[in-house]
């Protein structure tokens, strides 16, 4: 059996079927008031509002995408408004989370797919005077730098006609990453926010103007702004999850190599060593040992090096893999095993599928604007009929280098396609 997926998100059965509602009131001020104390005195909040005081009507706001803390911040930063967030379809599916989000107007989206309900809901927001939240990177980010925003961000403004502000979010990516797997690490935050385009400004800017105006109001790098503050992180595993962020060892070539401990990481191939301070900063653990100062120079090396191998004709991963599938209940079970790979055109799995002996499944990188991956552990592509299917290698550490080299071969597509 062999099926081939061009947009598929666009059939999967939604966690959100109709109209969207603001969130509830009592429920919305009762979370803002939980989390504020919990925000500004331990993990150090501080919010410029420049914005908040001009915020009167529908409005769309933009916000930069670090960590896991983000959400919260952005709540935070615009307290006069309840605010229907767009978050990823995932959370939807465990019930008593999804029946939570609903409450709170959360706007259910499938990760890098257009998804025709979800930009429905959220024009209804703004035609009802509501107010929307968008992290346009739709993810959080892997060095410290904000992914690629996709110039759909641009039509999608267009379309719901408002005032858009922004949000510019710091501290997140150290405080709570992706790779922390909830190990948080306790210093400093920072939220800034303004008025982007007033709703006759949308209308007249161009397209350029738009996409150039929102990724300048949401961009960081964490570890320029960390070296103008100098806060310090207090925490006991802030190199948790790092092994799943560094491919390439400095030190002897070696790939996927690295294992974190605490503040520490190490190369299981030639023992290279680092540790990571309160300023999140890497030193070389000993005289023989080699590291980057920070997780940003690292990726970009590596980057450099990744790069080269995926510019290459030939270029080609594979990988042993299981998958898992969710029932009615938003419940994953095991179905299947077989083998997943990747090349210049297309990712793709080969095994079986629950009763099926073969099964084959492809998706164009064309069509595919990113890959949700949860580091160190899986990725997941839509399939129209089955819906979810998260995939795990035989090594979760494969996970970082099979997202890049989706997501490069993606944009790489992206640009020949905007020179034709």
């Amino acid at each position: 059996m062999i099926r081939t997926a061009g947009f598929g998100g666009q059939s999967v059965k939604q966690k959100q079927q109709g109209k969207i509602s603001p969130p509830q009131k009592g429920l919305y001020r009762i979370g803002l008031g939980a989390i504020r104390p919990v925000m500004r005195f331990w993990f150090g909040l501080h919010i410029k509002n420049r914005a908040t005081e001009t915020l009167e009507g529908p409005a769309v706001i933009v916000a930069g995408h670090e960590g896991l803390l983000d959400f919260m911040i952005t709540a935070l930063a615009f307290p006069r408004r309840r605010i229907n967030f767009v978050g990823a379809e995932m959370f939807f599916r465990k019930p008593w989370l999804g029946r939570l989000l609903n409450q709170l107007g959360v706007i259910a989206k499938i990760q890098f797919y257009p998804d025709v309900n979800a930009v429905m809901n959220m024009m209804r927001v703004t035609k009802s005077g509501g107010t929307i939240a968008i992290f346009p990177a739709g993810q959080t980010s892997l060095c410290g730098l904000p992914a690629n925003i996709d110039p759909g961000i641009v039509k999608l403004v267009k379309k719901m006609g408002v005032q858009v502000f922004a949000a510019r979010i710091h501290g997140s990516f150290f405080t709570l990453s992706r790779y922390a797997d909830g190990k948080w690490c306790r210093g400093g935050c920072e939220v800034e926010t303004a008025r982007v385009f007033t709703a006759e400004q949308l209308k007249q800017a161009s397209e350029e103007e738009i996409y150039e105006a929102i990724c300048r109001s949401i961009d960081y790098d964490e570890y320029a702004w960390q070296a103008d503050r100098r806060v310090k992180f207090h925490g006991r595993h802030r190199a948790q999850g790092y092994e799943n962020a560094i491919v390439f060892c400095p030190k002897c070539g070696g790939e996927l190599c690295y294992r974190g401990e605490g503040n520490r990481i190490v190369c299981e191939a030639c023992g290279n060593a680092a540790t990571i301070d309160a300023y999140m900063t890497l030193h070389p653990q000993g005289s023989q040992s080699k590291c980057f100062p920070t997780l940003k120079e690292w990726f970009g090396w590596q980057m450099q090096k990744l790069q080269a191998q995926f510019a290459r004709e030939d270029f080609q991963m594979q990988t042993p893999i299981r998958v898992e599938l969710l029932n009615e209940k938003g419940e994953l079970y095991p179905a299947g095993s077989g083998v997943m790979k990747l090349d210049r055109q297309s990712l793709s799995y080969e095994g079986t599928l629950e009763q099926q002996r073969e099964f084959r499944y492809e998706v164009k990188n064309a069509a595919q604007a990113g890959l949700m991956a949860e580091t160190g552990h899986y990725f997941e592509l839509y399939h129209p009929d089955f819906g979810s299917m998260r995939f795990y290698p035989d090594d979760g550490r494969k996970v970082v280098k099979w997202k890049l080299a989706q997501e490069y071969f993606y944009q790489q597509n992206t640009k020949n396609n905007n020179k034709a």
